[in-house]
């Protein structure tokens, strides 16, 4: 699945325009997250680079590998949706 494909379908069923969009903070984690995580597997490399750069608010390192930038991006959606790390694990 593109980002667009994604797009087109979240609009379909009434979700939000923007793709993959993290629950708001303070929310737990819900179907829209779920749904962010799983269509990243289906997002091509350049897709994924978008994604980082609106999550990161910065340019992915240019030789990271495609595994890497999944992990990174599902990190971030993770972390908005749940808060990041505590305190005291910081």
């Amino acid at each position: 699945m593109t980002l667009t494909q994604y797009k087109k379908t979240r609009r379909a069923t009434g979700g939000p325009s923007r793709s993959l969009d993290p629950a708001p903070e303070g929310r737990p984690e819900g179907p829209d997250t779920d749904a962010g995580l799983v269509a990243l597997e289906g997002l091509t490399t350049a897709d994924l680079r978008i994604e980082w750069r609106r999550l990161h608010c910065a340019t992915p390192p240019t030789r990271l590998s495609r595994d890497l930038l999944i992990r990174g991006v599902a990190y971030r959606i993770q972390e908005q949706a749940h808060g990041g790390l505590s305190p005291g694990t910081r």
